[in-house]
C-alpha cells in the first residue's frame, strides 16, 4: 500500500512559502500600493532659484529619485538626505524655473500641488548716506533689488520700520525713525538685505561762549576728536577740547589765532559726526592795533586798524574824550565816521582847539560796539 501523506504535507508547505513570499514582496512593492497619488501644500510657496522646498503628500515612492518632481515643467532635484518619504520630499527650486504648478510622477501616477511663485533675488543694500544723525534725518539708501513702490519696502534701522520717502529699483530715501545705533534693511518680497550700520548721535548744544586771552565755547555732547567749529560759516580749526564733568565740554583756542575777517556779531556752530549745533550767536569785542598817526589836528584824517569793528548790525560808534585830573571829559563833537568795516574804521578829526589850553592835549578816541568799546590814546595839535 502507498503512502502519499509526506508528499502531501510538503506540498502544502511549499504552497505556504510561496503565498507568504508574495506577500511580502506586495507589501514592499510600492507598484501595488492603494495610496493615491497627491500633493498637499508646499512650504514655502515662493522664493528664489535654489530655495529648499518641502512638498508634503501621499504615494510618494520609498526610492525618492523615482519621485520626478518639476517646477512649472521644469525638473527639480531632490535631496533624499533630508527627505521623508513617507509624505515629505524635500526639493530645491529649480534655477531659471518660473511661476507654475508643482508636479510629481512616479510609478502610482501623477499628481499637481501648489503654484511655486519666484521671486526676483533679495535686496542688496550698497551704502548708505549719511551714515550717521538723529531721528528725522534723510538717509539715502543705494543698492539694487528694491521695489519701486514706496508701500512695497520695508525699511528698518536697527528693527525700528522707517518712513519710505521715494523708491526705485536701485535707490530708497528714508527718514530715520527714532531708533538706536545699528544695521539698516530693506524687506521687499518677502526677503531681507542687512546694509551697514547707522549710527545715532545727540546734537551737540552750545550754551555759552566767552572771550579773553582765550575763545572758549561751552556745552554739552562735543566730540574729542570730531568736533568741526564754524564761525559765519567759516570752519575754523585748532580748537583744544576739554571735558568738565557733567556732560560739559569746552572747545578753546586761543584768541589770537581766530581769523580777522570774522564778522561781529557772528554765528558760532560746533558740528560732529554730521549733526549741527544750535546756532549761538556771539559778540567779540572789538580792538584796535593801531592809529594811522599819534598826532592829529583838526580836519585830519585818521585811520584805525583794529579787529572785529564789525558791520555795524548792532549799535555802533564813536566818541572822543580827554580826561581833567581824574576826570573824563567829553569831546564834542564826535568824529566824523568816513567809512566802517570789520577791520578799519576811517575818521574825520574835529576842531578840538578850544580844549587844547597848552596846545598839546592828550586825547582817546573810543569806538563803541554793542556794549563793547576799545579806546587808543593820541595827541591833538592845536597849532597855536
Amino acid at each position: 500500500m502507498i503512502k502519499i501523506v509526506p508528499v502531501i504535507s510538503k506540498f502544502c508547505i511549499l504552497i505556504l512559502v510561496c503565498a507568504l513570499l508574495y506577500s511580502c514582496a506586495k507589501k514592499f512593492d510600492t507598484s501595488y500600493n492603494n495610496v493615491t497619488l497627491k500633493i498637499d501644500s508646499i512650504v514655502p510657496a515662493y522664493g528664489t532659484a535654489g530655495t529648499p522646498v518641502r512638498i508634503y503628500g501621499a504615494g510618494f515612492t520609498t526610492q525618492v529619485t523615482d519621485n520626478a518632481i518639476k517646477f512649472n515643467g521644469l525638473p527639480a532635484t531632490i535631496d533624499s538626505s533630508n527627505t521623508n518619504t513617507i509624505g515629505v520630499l524635500l526639493v530645491y527650486a529649480p534655477a531659471n524655473g518660473s511661476t507654475g504648478n508643482v508636479s510629481v510622477v512616479n510609478r502610482s501616477g501623477s499628481a499637481v500641488g501648489p503654484i511655486f511663485t519666484y521671486v526676483q533675488q533679495g535686496p542688496v543694500i550698497s551704502s548708505i548716506s549719511p551714515f550717521s544723525g538723529q531721528a528725522g534725518t534723510q538717509v539715502t539708501i543705494t543698492g539694487s533689488n528694491f521695489v519701486g513702490d514706496t508701500s512695497k519696502n520695508a525699511v528698518y534701522f536697527n528693527g525700528v520700520q522707517a518712513a519710505v520717502v521715494s523708491a526705485a529699483a536701485n535707490q530708497l530715501v528714508v527718514i530715520a525713525p527714532a531708533s538706536t545705533t545699528g544695521n539698516v534693511s530693506v524687506t521687499t518680497n518677502g526677503l531681507t538685505g542687512t546694509g551697514p550700520v547707522f549710527t545715532y548721535v545727540i546734537a551737540p548744544v552750545i550754551t555759552n561762549i566767552s572771550r579773553g586771552n582765550f575763545f572758549t565755547i561751552t556745552g554739552t555732547n562735543f566730540d574729542p576728536q570730531n568736533s568741526v567749529v564754524t564761525i559765519g560759516g567759516q570752519t575754523v580749526g585748532g580748537f583744544t577740547y576739554a571735558n568738565n564733568g557733567n556732560n560739559i565740554q569746552t572747545l578753546s583756542l586761543i584768541s589770537s589765532a581766530l581769523p580777522s575777517n570774522l564778522g561781529n556779531p557772528d554765528y558760532v556752530t560746533v558740528t560732529v559726526n554730521g549733526v549741527t549745533s544750535n546756532a549761538f550767536q556771539f559778540l567779540f569785542p572789538p580792538q584796535i592795533n593801531k592809529a594811522s598817526s599819534d598826532t592829529v589836528i583838526n580836519g585830519s584824517t585818521l585811520n584805525l586798524q583794529g579787529i572785529f569793528f564789525g558791520n555795524r548790525s548792532v549799535s555802533s560808534s564813536v566818541n572822543a574824550f580827554y580826561y581833567i585830573g581824574q576826570n573824563q571829559t567829553a569831546l564834542t563833537p564826535d568824529p566824523v565816521i568816513v567809512s566802517w568795516d570789520i577791520i578799519s574804521i576811517q575818521l574825520t578829526v574835529p576842531n578840538y582847539d578850544s580844549y587844547a589850553l597848552n596846545r598839546y592835549l592828550p586825547i582817546y578816541v573810543q569806538i563803541n560796539v554793542g556794549t563793547y568799546i576799545s579806546i587808543i590814546q593820541i595827541v591833538y595839535d592845536s597849532q597855536k
